[in-house]
């Protein structure tokens, strides 16, 4: 009997890019052991590298971003007060800089709190948005303006969406359907559809975008008939003139943006099958038939690739291994900087430029976390625990907003200390 699986691939799908932080990002209870094969050797070219001792982060923090004046933010949260804190840290690991975030109660009785906060630089304010949201419902969008001492400039209440950014301007946003994108002025006023997909492209969605000065970068899927006949492809509004090109390339993923360029990456491989069914015996489940069948009809990448828009051009960046995909960034001189672990608690940085391996380095710590580059450092953290299996609790996705709510709040602590170091790094030309 033959069942369709696209429903469930493309759940699968979405559910594997929600989970995608990009830059890759675990909780010290997330983290996932990596089982790599041998990496071919890099040809050295010219790096030194210096590496800081470590310090503890406060409220078991992760970094967020280096601004262009080279200071180091991180994430925290204070699961007590039920409060976020974003933050910089002095040489001795004490906070200087740092701005708070609370949840609270509406007149519901119902406790908002956030999820999918991230921080980013727009010229000489930043921006911190994210999502607030009682149980699994996400109740509205919030983006606050922040001065580079971290102090409140303004507070915006963003449209409702499943995808949203701004460059400090404008707000650009697309919603459930995935169809359209709009942009509006920062207080809500003066919406404009930017793009929209037409009647005669009823299987095409848009996922994701970012904004980055007078571009917004986005990722088109063309549906087809058949997996096979699918096509990705990068999307650009230019903001000035209201142009929309398109490129397509073997995988689009993801995208994001670092220093003023989008980025989108690519996955590790690509569907190529001729038909969304399957075979499958009566009366048993489809689920255990769609991971085999999944393997044997995928084509899989190896290497890895990146697109980059810089404002003129858009350049594809690859890598030695596709399991470098997730993690990427490009620092202020250009240099492009991805990490690899594999498996057994070494993590290595490999550093690019003009898609030629410069020089790797490796560090042995319990716990990788996340990282961030620029100005010629390299900040990562890392939990210093491995794994355990009391880290992994199953959630009923069935669960009501009010029993979610109960499950967090119920779930034990898992004590361990959060840590960051730095490596200074120096291209020798």
């Amino acid at each position: 009997m033959k069942k369709s699986i696209k429903a469930i691939a493309a759940a699968s799908a979405a559910l594997a890019m929600a989970f995608s932080c990009v830059p890759v990002t675990y909780a010290a209870k997330d983290v996932h052991a990596v089982q790599t094969e041998a990496e071919p050797e890099a040809k050295k070219t010219g790096v030194t590298f210096e590496e800081s001792d470590p310090v503890e982060v406060p409220y078991k923090g992760n970094i967020c971003l280096i601004a262009d004046d080279g200071t180091v933010y991180y994430e925290g949260s204070d699961t007590d007060a039920r409060c976020v804190y974003y933050f910089s840290l002095d040489e001795n690991g004490k906070m200087e800089k740092s701005y708070k975030v609370s949840g609270y109660t509406n007149d519901k009785g119902e406790y908002i709190g956030m999820m999918d906060s991230r921080l980013k630089q727009c010229g000489e304010y930043f921006y911190l948005i994210y999502y607030e949201a009682y149980g699994f419902s996400m109740r509205g969008t919030v983006i606050i303006k922040l001065d580079k001492e971290l102090n409140e400039v303004a507070k915006y209440r963003a449209p409702k969406a499943d995808t949203i950014d701004t460059n400090g301007e404008k707000i650009f946003y697309m919603k459930s359907d995935h169809r359209t994108i709009y942009s509006t002025d920062m207080d809500g006023k003066n919406k404009q559809v930017l793009f929209a997909l037409g009647e005669d492209t009823p299987l095409d969605v848009l996922n994701f975008l970012a904004a980055v000065d007078d571009y917004v970068g986005f990722q088109r899927n063309a549906g087809g008939s058949a997996p096979k006949d699918c096509k990705d492809y990068c999307g650009i509004i230019d903001l000035k003139t209201g142009e929309v090109t398109f490129k397509e390339q073997r995988s689009v993923q993801q995208l994001y943006e670092s220093n003023g360029k989008i980025i989108w990456f690519s996955s590790e491989s690509r569907d190529i099958r001729d038909s969304y069914s399957i075979d499958v015996p009566e009366g048993e489940d489809i689920s255990a038939y769609v991971v085999e069948h999944d393997k044997k009809n995928r084509e899989f990448f190896k290497d890895g690739e990146f697109y980059v828009f810089d404002g003129n051009e858009l350049s594809v960046i690859k890598t030695q291994s596709q399991r470098e995909l997730f993690c990427m960034t490009i620092d202020n001189d250009g240099n492009v900087i991805t990490y690899l672990p594999d498996g057994k608690g070494n993590t290595t940085f490999k550093i690019y430029r003009d898609n030629k391996l410069l020089d790797t380095y490796t560090i042995s710590v319990k716990g990788f976390s996340k990282f961030v580059a620029n100005n010629g450092v390299i900040t990562f953290c890392y939990s210093g625990r491995d794994p355990q299996p009391g880290d992994w609790v199953a959630m009923d996705p069935n669960m009501s907003d009010a029993e979610y709510e109960e499950f967090w709040t119920s779930m034990p602590k898992i004590e361990y200390t959060m840590k960051s170091a730095t490596i200074k790094y120096s291209v020798n030309q």
